[in-house]
């Protein structure tokens, strides 16, 4: 009897050790989904058709003080005790493969040394350069704060710089007065459609959306401006889904935020033109939002609501105002809330937004608060760069865009990315894959990369071509290198939990210094990136981010546009 206890006591060892470390060892906490508060409707103030974009007048400017554009603070949370840290088990400490990718297009975008299609320098006008791109059937449009540029897909600029506020030229509202930033750019791969938004970020605060007609962006679009009132709509990020544009926001009252909100765009209308074109949107106190964005040609099942991820802060205490350290819920932000959003345009009144999901992941800690910046409020001057001292500016508490999401058949997936500290105040990216199969959330795998050399991996975006290979680009700095752009990936075959080697797209020539004027002191360094994949081929990853090319004040940034491909995409 005794050596049968011994037996299956091994036994139930031998497979709690096989559980614990498998890809689904961390079981979600299901909560019921239920409808939160009544969804708010209202309809664009204003419409129009624009001139096709080339017949636009614009004002290329050429001289103009630089305008950092606002970015409001969250409540401010670090690890739960300051400078205390919690083990991170996601951290990769397996050996990294070669990255079998082949690079394709190496340019550079708007910014410090760009040159203009008149000839003329690009102007720096605006910090930080909130760098994006999308990529349609044969075009690029690269937007940052606050210009866009339209090229082909050989490298080629077509018409560029162009305000971001052109888009709205001799347009009845505020959006074509204010050119405030803050912007996305996203190719409709259903409708060959080019969807570009921005925002105007002084009350009465407002989104302004503008529809191409065509599958050429420098045709006519289908404009509107939509009403959030004296609620501030910052760090909206664009999803495109079959039944509504998806949008989500971080909400600010008198400065204070307020929470993240939810909103649908009413997309067939939006296509073709119409005045009636409806914003439905949901508010919550607590998460930070990131709408699920569709890649590939596969769409979602019939009637699947759009997914919004954001972390759990239902449980975080207040911050302190001295932030001495006092003891915070360990496991506070160690779990990812998945919302759903489901839109009835004919009954509005059946539309819903609910759960959440709850979806622990492996503990990790957060940089600001612990990196040492003298005014814990200005949300973490942290990563290092080569030949100052002066540092670089983290968001850690969103989600950097996107929420991408891919249609397989038999299960559909998500993937995620955040900054988190991976050790001795060293910035690493938590990816995750979340996979959903009859309606069942869960994490199928999850990373942290970093390396053993000192260098910080932030702000990144991460995509899946239609393989089911991932990449995942990012910044790099360290203190004995200047800010560069990279990216790494892993074949859809590898062992779980795991990125291979990373390659360069460009390398920076020099860091940005600390700005010297202003009450905002935080060394504002991108706040988003983009990777996208080609929807001509479903397999070449284009990614997008900021550089130096010398050493300058903030303000005098440079981005870069680069592209490769797995070699077993076919």
């Amino acid at each position: 009897m005794s050596k049968l206890f011994f037996y299956l006591l091994g036994l139930f060892s031998l497979i709690s050790f096989i559980i614990s470390n498998t890809a689904f060892s961390d079981v979600p906490t299901k909560k019921p989904a239920q409808p939160l508060s009544t969804l708010s409707v209202s309809t664009a103030l204003y419409h129009d058709v624009s001139l096709p974009l080339v017949d636009m007048k614009m004002t290329v400017p050429t001289s103009v003080k630089n305008h950092i554009v606002p970015l409001g603070r969250l409540p401010f949370y670090h690890s739960p005790v300051k400078n205390v840290m919690q083990r991170d088990t996601a951290i990769q400490t397996t050996l990294r493969l070669p990255l079998p990718v082949t690079p394709g297009v190496a340019m550079q975008g708007l910014g410090s040394g760009f040159v203009n299609a008149d000839g003329t320098p690009y102007s720096v006008t605006s910090t930080p350069s909130d760098v994006n791109l999308d990529v349609g059937r044969n075009f690029i449009v690269q937007w940052v704060n606050t210009s866009f540029a339209v090229f082909d897909k050989a490298g080629r600029l077509l018409q560029g710089q162009i305000p971001g506020n052109t888009l709205w030229s001799g347009f009845p509202g505020r959006c074509a007065t204010n050119n405030d930033g803050d912007p996305i750019v996203k190719y409709d791969r259903l409708a060959n459609r080019w969807v570009m938004t921005q925002f105007v970020s002084s009350a009465p605060y407002r989104q302004c959306i503008a529809i191409s007609q065509t599958e050429d962006p420098r045709g006519a679009y289908n404009r509107y401006e939509f009403d959030f009132g004296n609620s501030f709509n910052d760090y909206g990020k664009l999803g495109v889904w079959p039944d509504a544009y998806y949008m989500s926001f971080n909400i600010f009252q008198n400065n204070n935020f307020a929470g993240g909100q939810a909103c649908a765009f009413e997309r067939d209308k939006m296509l073709v033109g119409d005045a009636s074109a409806r914003m439905l949107c949901s508010a919550l106190q607590t998460d930070s939002l990131l709408p699920a964005d569709l890649d590939g040609t596969t769409l979602p099942p019939n009637g699947s609501p759009n997914y919004f991820a954001g972390f759990d802060r239902a449980g975080l205490p207040n911050p302190p105002d001295d932030f001495t350290g006092v003891k915070q819920n360990i496991n506070a932000l160690s779990s990812i809330h998945i919302w759903k959003m489901q839109v009835n345009w004919s009954n509005v009144n059946l539309s819903t937004f609910t759960g959440p999901t709850n979806i622990l992941v492996r503990p990790f800690n957060l940089l600001t608060g612990n990196c040492g910046e003298p005014d814990a409020s200005q949300s973490g001057n942290c990563v290092p760069q080569k030949g100052t001292t002066d540092k670089l500016s983290v968001i850690d508490q969103d989600f950097m865009y996107r929420l991408a999401y891919r249609n397989f058949g038999n299960y559909q997936t998500l993937l995620l990315n955040h900054v988190v500290n991976a050790g001795d105040l060293v910035a690493g990216v938590r990816w995750y894959e979340i996979r959903i199969r009859d309606n069942y959330i869960d994490i199928y795998q999850q990373s942290t990369y970093t390396q053993p050399d000192g260098v910080s991996r932030w702000y990144a975006s991460i995509a899946m071509d239609k393989m089911g290979n991932i990449g995942l680009g990012y910044n790099a700095s360290g203190s004995y290198m200047y800010p560069s752009v990279r990216y790494t990936g892993r074949v859809f075959m590898d062992q779980l939990n795991t990125m291979r080697s990373e390659k360069s797209i460009i390398e920076g020539f020099g860091s940005q210094l600390q700005p010297t004027s202003g009450t905002d002191k935080r060394n504002r360094w991108d706040d988003y990136t983009s990777l996208v994949v080609d929807p001509s081929d479903d397999c070449t990853f284009w990614y997008t981010a900021q550089y130096m090319r010398s050493t300058a004040e903030s303000g005098n940034w440079s981005t870069y546009i680069g592209s490769f491909k797995f070699n077993n995409c076919r």
